[in-house]
């Protein structure tokens, strides 16, 4: 068995998708469509995928569901990032919800639960 080749770089003038920096190639992104891109679940999966799609152009919402969260996710909303206080008001505001929670139960309970993602959706 031989080891999978290295993926070719990307094409000049592009942006690399996995780029640390998260940086996107401004000539490009006029032509990308714009989202409103909600996340639940604010761990290092969901807090670098905000990070990365906030810096990709898009519209984000987070759900923040305690005040200690307004502090650890500041950079984010100083940057534009909104913030929502349930999961329907969040899902009201967005094209597309991320969800990195846990396991089931906690999926159950931010869809289907009081003020959950199924009342806020359009």
């Amino acid at each position: 068995m031989t080891p999978a080749a290295d993926p070719a770089p990307a094409p000049a003038g592009t942006a690399d998708p996995l780029s640390p920096a998260g940086t996107v190639d401004p000539s490009q992104a006029a032509d990308q469509p714009t989202w409103r891109v909600g996340f639940i679940g604010l761990g290092l999966m969901g807090l670098g995928l905000a990070r990365h799609t906030l810096a990709g152009g898009h519209a984000v919402t987070l759900l923040l569901r305690h005040p200690r969260d307004h502090d650890r996710l500041a950079p984010l909303l100083a940057q534009g990032a909104q913030a929502a206080a349930t999961p329907a008001q969040l899902a009201a505001r967005c094209d597309v919800v991320v969800l990195c929670v846990t396991g089931a139960p906690e999926v159950e309970a931010v869809v289907l639960g009081p003020d959950g993602l199924l009342q806020g959706l359009q």
